[in-house]
């Protein structure tokens, strides 16, 4: 009989749709937006450099948080490995959660350097040496959210019922928003002449 309540399961969830979010707000605004190139023009480059990086930054690190030991010194974790380890699941399931676990960490792996060196501290040594850390092969992102997404489903179904679908609410603001800053630009620059 699985150990956890609903409610950690709900809180758990809950993380993981955050971090989600984080990703998709970027993704949307920065890595897939076909007029990203918009940025560079309008009023505020810099501003759009910034928020690039601040949320490319943001979401990475809050995935990286989800792969943090159960219990640190004192502290507990909330995150996939406490899930694992103090759920209680029989074996068929905790199988299913492992192998989940092992690809998640395919994506975790090359986000940690990044967060232990650079996120969570300023490393002398790495600044110095400049050289780009953290990165990772291309769709390695969007496989992560589609493991994270059934490892969600496995531990929801087995604790409430049910699976536990990723919010939509920052997908479809970050959109609206984007269209909204598109057509001010465009309006701009007829008016400009740029």
């Amino acid at each position: 009989m699985p150990a956890l309540s609903p409610e950690i399961v709900k809180k758990f969830c809950g993380l993981c749709n955050w971090v989600h979010e984080s990703w998709q707000m970027f993704r949307i605004f920065f890595d897939k937006n076909p007029k990203v190139k918009l940025f560079d023009y309008y009023k505020f480059p810099l501003y759009f450099q910034y928020l690039a990086l601040s949320t490319k930054e943001h979401s990475l690190f809050q995935i990286v948080k989800l792969h943090d030991p159960a219990v640190q010194g004192k502290d507990i974790n909330l995150s996939i490995d406490y899930i694992i380890s103090y759920g209680g699941w029989n074996p068929e399931v905790t199988s299913k959660l492992e192998e989940l676990r092992r690809k998640l960490e395919e994506l975790a792996t090359f986000i940690k350097p990044v967060r232990n060196k650079l996120y969570s501290h300023f490393d002398l040594a790495t600044i110095l040496k400049g050289e780009p850390i953290g990165g990772f092969p291309p769709g390695r992102d969007e496989e992560y959210f589609e493991n994270l997404q059934e490892f969600m489903n496995i531990i929801h179904g087995e604790i409430i019922g049910g699976p536990h679908p990723y919010s939509m609410n920052s997908f479809t603001d970050a959109k609206l928003v984007l269209e909204i800053i598109s057509e001010w630009t465009e309006r701009d620059k007829k008016l400009t002449g740029l």
